[in-house]
């Protein structure tokens, strides 16, 4: 991995290889104000300025082609994961429910989990104590945005990102109006004065990736638990299934996503995430009263209550489940 910065970059050669020792050892470079000089001390060549630009703009060139090629999780942690399905197995006597290939579903059981820490990271990068068993290596973005609501609205888009479906990629504002990529993607654009809003065809013809988490940072500046009803259906609290997510509707409210869910004798368990404020990392939320610290027992009737660590308990008639499944 790389790492650049003003002060000392690493440079690639005329040849187009890595500047190295015999060892092997790659050479760090830093710049002057004259000229750019070798740190080591058995390295006594000096380079011109031309040079450096030149082999800098090579670099930036292999970087940017990278990106391209990264998809969907260019922005995600370069680190060691394995899928969530294979880091936490159902209780002892409890069977997965089966899922579609493709399905939201199926890319929430399979989200990518860091194998290098369990504790979470704000947008900031202050270490919480959120009560997490696994993190979810997506980032969070670097602005108090992509809370609980958010973090549930970032998956939705994300899969349908994955699997193509553009024209599905639409959430409501808390004030009612909808936003969709497709018209964000040509140009349109937002005026928020109080809870009006004014649209402006003011944006460039963008349907890139990084356009499109532009666009997923408007939608968590503007939506919340109090929108999500607006994208959303009710299913009945026995019918609760993978992606359906219990939302407590608030300023703030909270909402807490079914990961995956095990079945036994007709009782199912579920595993369960969260993103919460400020803006932190998405994790699978670690409990004293879940099952191995992270199958939750879920409502069967409306009355019935779901208990997580961190908001009041959820109940059975909280259950929502996005429309476009």
């Amino acid at each position: 991995m790389l790492m650049l910065s003003s002060a000392s970059i690493f440079v690639m050669g005329i040849s187009g290889r890595w500047n190295e020792f015999e060892s092997g050892e790659v050479v760090p470079i830093e710049i002057s104000a004259v000229n750019v000089k070798s740190t080591n001390e058995g390295y006594a060549r000096t380079w011109r300025r031309e040079e450096v630009l030149a082999n800098f703009a090579r670099l930036m060139g292999l970087l940017a082609l990278c990106l391209v090629f990264l998809g969907p999780g260019l922005a995600w942690a370069d680190v060691e994961t394995k899928p969530l399905s294979d880091v936490v197995q159902p209780p002892e006597g409890w069977t997965r429910v089966d899922v579609e290939e493709g399905s939201f579903a199926a890319f929430l059981r399979t989200l990518p989990i860091r194998q290098d820490r369990t504790w979470v990271k704000a947008f900031d990068g202050e270490r919480l104590k959120s009560p997490s068993a696994h993190i979810v290596n997506i980032d969070v973005g670097t602005r108090d945005l992509q809370q609980c609501a958010d973090s549930v609205i970032r998956l939705h888009a994300e899969w349908l990102w994955e699997q193509k479906k553009p024209e599905w990629l639409k959430y409501h504002f808390t004030s009612g109006d909808l936003t969709t990529w497709p018209a964000w993607a040509k140009g349109e654009r937002y005026k928020v004065k109080g809870s009006k809003v004014e649209r402006v065809m003011s944006g460039a013809n963008d349907s890139s990736r990084k356009n499109f988490r532009r666009w997923l940072n408007t939608v968590f500046m503007y939506a919340g638990t109090q929108s999500l009803h607006r994208d959303s259906i009710k299913p009945e609290p026995k019918d609760v299934q993978i992606g359906d997510f219990y939302n407590q509707p608030g300023g703030p409210g909270h909402v807490v996503i079914v990961l995956d869910i095990a079945v036994k004798d007709g009782k199912k368990m579920a595993i369960l995430g969260q993103g919460f404020m400020p803006a932190q990392e998405f994790h699978v939320i670690k409990a004293s009263n879940a099952i191995d610290g992270v199958w939750f027992e879920l409502p069967e009737s409306a009355d019935e209550q779901l208990v997580t660590p961190s908001w009041g308990p959820f109940k059975g008639s909280q259950l929502l489940r996005f429309k476009n499944l």
